[in-house]
């Protein structure tokens, strides 16, 4: 396997933390209710709680989905790239660190040496 490239680390290095502070925020609206006050909530989330949608379980997964998204790309798997992209994109709106911490996995994600690190897919017969 080779190694990993400098901006599929820096993904992993903001990915991780970005990843836990939303499965913790999550985790907090699922047993608590509210918010666990690491920062604001995601614009989504808040238009979905004044919807009376529930917030927690959205939460879980865009953190679990950023933190896989993490180990898929240090294996150099594809599709990563996307849920990495996706989650990335769902985090910004999570003020301050997600703000901070989800524009840059978007633009180390966007840049060349992460996208030549990916082992094309197999294709089906």
């Amino acid at each position: 396997m080779s190694r990993a490239p400098l901006t599929v680390r820096v993904f992993v290095l903001c990915g991780w933390p970005l990843g836990w502070m939303l499965v913790a925020e999550g985790l907090a609206w699922r047993m608590w209710g509210g918010p666990a006050r690491f920062g604001a909530p995601l614009l989504w989330a808040g238009l979905a709680w004044a919807a009376g949608l529930e917030l927690g379980w959205p939460m879980l997964v865009t953190g679990f989905s950023l933190i896989a998204a993490s180990f898929a790309l240090l294996i150099g798997r594809r599709w990563g790239l996307i849920v990495g992209l996706v989650t990335a994109t769902l985090a910004v709106g999570y003020a301050p660190a997600g703000t901070v911490l989800g524009l840059l996995c978007l633009i180390v994600l966007l840049l060349p040496p992460t996208r030549a690190h990916l082992r094309p897919q197999p294709r089906l017969p």
